[in-house]
């Protein structure tokens, strides 16, 4: 994702942060995360003719 909104010419939202999350192997690997509000905010950005509309209450 990160590397798609910046060939497009956007970037990260700042509400995004790295974590140490356990992979699959077991190793932990710093991985972005962001809260739900933020992850509406990236789903509303993009822009699609098959998109649903839905609203945060």
């Amino acid at each position: 994702m990160k590397k798609r909104l910046k060939d497009g010419g956007n970037e990260t939202v700042t509400n995004c942060n790295a974590l140490k999350l356990k992979a699959s192997d077991g190793k932990m690997r710093s991985t972005d995360v962001v809260d739900i509000e933020g992850m509406f905010r990236i789903i509303q950005s993009i822009s699609s003719k098959n998109a649903e509309v839905f609203y945060i209450k």
